[in-house]
């Protein structure tokens, strides 16, 4: 598929390095954004065409480098109209814990985030120094996506320097 010449939308200038979006679950054509590091914890919701709809602080949460953002309409540990956003960013592995939130989305107007549910992810052998790239295991530990699927939260992180990406099972 090609691309096509010209952007199909232009983004709010708040949003300035957006780094997941997810389509909201309780508005048709409407989508969940968030930037990635260095700004405030908020999620934006947006038009296709990137026309800002609401911006929706989430002032109880810590915004350290979050990274992406998956929904579904009903999970059953969570509940219906939920939005995850994993806060997982760890690109010099200098995190031991990252943190995937799970925020109900109210069908209020406009639409609003409520906190549900944090998951703190810690992977095997938490315990290495930061910046150990070279022993091979356990070593991609930077979450840079995120999905849902049949009541299970799965995450994709990646090496910074070579080595496998993986897939992990984010058990609740």
């Amino acid at each position: 598929v090609m691309v096509q010449r010209g952007a199909h939308g232009r983004l709010n200038a708040r949003i300035n390095e957006a780094s997941g979006i997810c389509p909201s679950r309780q508005t048709n054509g409407l989508y969940w954004t968030h930037n990635d590091s260095l700004d405030e914890p908020r999620l934006f919701l947006i038009k296709d065409n990137g026309t800002l709809v609401n911006e929706v602080s989430q002032s109880n949460l810590r915004h350290v480098d979050w990274e992406a953002c998956t929904s579904t309409s009903l999970d059953r540990i969570d509940g219906e109209s939920v939005v995850y956003v994993a806060d997982t960013g760890n690109n010099f592995q200098w995190r031991r814990n990252q943190v995937l939130y799970a925020l109900k989305e109210e069908k209020e107007a406009p639409p609003h985030l409520s906190l549900i549910n944090e998951y703190l992810i810690q992977f095997p052998n938490s315990d290495r120094p930061p910046l150990d790239y070279w022993s091979k295991e356990g070593r991609c530990r930077d979450i840079e996506s995120l999905f849902w699927r049949e009541n299970e939260l799965f995450v994709i992180s990646k090496c910074i320097i070579g080595g496998p990406t993986t897939l992990w099972r984010i058990p609740r």
